[in-house]
């Protein structure tokens, strides 16, 4: 019975903690993969889901810079639980965009603990349409 029972247990704390040899690649991922995101692109903008239920808007700090979207905030620790599987403390993430993003025409909510982002291309990247005429001339 109790052998039983450290067979399921076992599976779950080998998530929580590293295994001898692979400590990167723990550290890697407890540090950089929070908020979770989902990206895709549409006909009009890159868009931007992140992950980040208990999060206030206030708590949250967006940034563009050319290509960059950096997504940066912090957690509410609680000390007081006697089991955590999510951790508290800030957290960062870095989205890099095909084009260079419009700083103006970014669209920003946060619902339901996720906050999604419309990143739009600076006018200048954005395909236009060239008309061409007839020059009048003989070829």
């Amino acid at each position: 019975m109790i052998k039983r029972q450290l067979r399921l247990i076992a599976p779950q704390q080998l998530l929580l903690m590293p295994r001898p040899g692979r400590e990167e690649r723990y550290l890697e991922i407890a540090a950089g993969d929070f908020p979770a995101l989902n990206v895709w692109r549409d006909e009009e903008a890159l868009v931007v889901q992140a992950l980040v239920p208990g999060v206030a808007p206030e708590a949250l700090d967006l940034t563009v810079d050319g290509q960059t979207l950096s997504i940066a905030g912090e957690i509410r620790a609680f000390p007081e639980a006697t089991t955590l599987e999510r951790r508290g403390g800030a957290f960062k993430r870095v989205v890099e965009a095909p084009f260079e993003i419009d700083p103006d025409a970014i669209g920003a909510q946060l619902n339901n603990g996720v906050l999604a982002l419309r990143l739009r291309p600076l006018a200048a990247e954005q395909p236009r349409q060239i008309r061409v005429t007839n020059g009048g001339g003989e070829s």
